[in-house]
């Protein structure tokens, strides 16, 4: 079994190909649902139209704050 925990080399190329498999059978976008899953597409460098749900969070309550307008 290959563990991610620590493994800077770890191989995303399955993640990678199940997101390019899924984009051409016609999804449009993919949630992040897990707070580790962002980090890890930054760290394995992992493309796609890919939505980090915290990131979107963050940006609505700095609007609900008053501290932008997008």
């Amino acid at each position: 079994m290959v563990y991610k925990e620590g493994n800077y080399e770890y191989d995303g190329t399955a993640f990678q190909n199940l997101i390019i498999k899924q984009s051409l059978e016609g999804e449009q976008a993919f949630i992040l649902g897990c707070t580790e899953l962002p980090i890890a597409v930054s760290l394995y460098h992992i493309k796609g139209n890919l939505i980090d749900p915290s990131l979107c969070l963050v940006r609505a309550a700095i609007v609900r704050a008053g501290g932008g307008n997008s």
